[in-house]
């Protein structure tokens, strides 16, 4: 309240009472926190007004904390192998640092992904383009087994491209 009041946040480090001061990144201090949180945790985060733990996965992190926040996004421990994702899960984070809940997502369930046939083939496309004429595309896209084809134009030659597929996908997709 005091923070609020005087317009000053208070810092993620700041002991107690900072946001950091219950987020976890070190597997056996998950691992603790989840079998008894009173382990690492003299306080409640409720009782400074914070809402839960936090865990951050980490190259550090162990399976526990990969398998509860995989529980926490509501997957089931049958509807991923744990051991090809938790081999997966270290191999990103010692690349990236820290694994987000999308991140986890795509490397629990890439394979099933990988194993679907592809819907959309890009066959071929073309793009004229200059400064003194407006970017038009042509796109040959595979879709399932049949071949279609269709032009446009656009803001530029990847936007003409983006536009001819939208054409025959009848999918509305924008590249930011």
């Amino acid at each position: 309240m005091v923070s609020q009041i005087c317009n000053m946040p208070i810092p993620a480090n700041k002991a107690v009472v900072g946001s950091n001061a219950f987020a976890h990144s070190s597997g056996i201090h998950q691992d603790g926190v989840l079998k008894n949180r009173e382990n690492y945790e003299i306080l409640t985060p409720e009782s400074i007004g914070l809402h839960k733990i936090q865990l951050n996965l980490t190259s550090r992190s162990g399976r526990a904390a990969v398998k509860h926040r995989m529980e926490e996004m509501g997957y089931a421990e049958q509807d991923y192998n744990l051991d090809t994702l938790y081999d997966a899960f270290l191999k990103l984070a010692d690349k990236k640092g820290q694994v987000f809940d999308y991140d986890l997502e795509a490397l629990a369930f890439i394979n099933k992904q990988n194993e679907e046939p592809e819907y959309f083939q890009l066959h071929e496309f073309n793009v004229q383009t200059g400064s003194s004429i407006t970017a038009t595309a042509s796109v040959n896209l595979g879709c399932g087994d049949v071949a279609k084809s269709d032009a446009a134009t656009g803001n530029g030659p990847v936007d003409a491209v983006y536009q001819a597929i939208n054409r025959i996908t009848q999918f509305d997709a924008e590249l930011v």
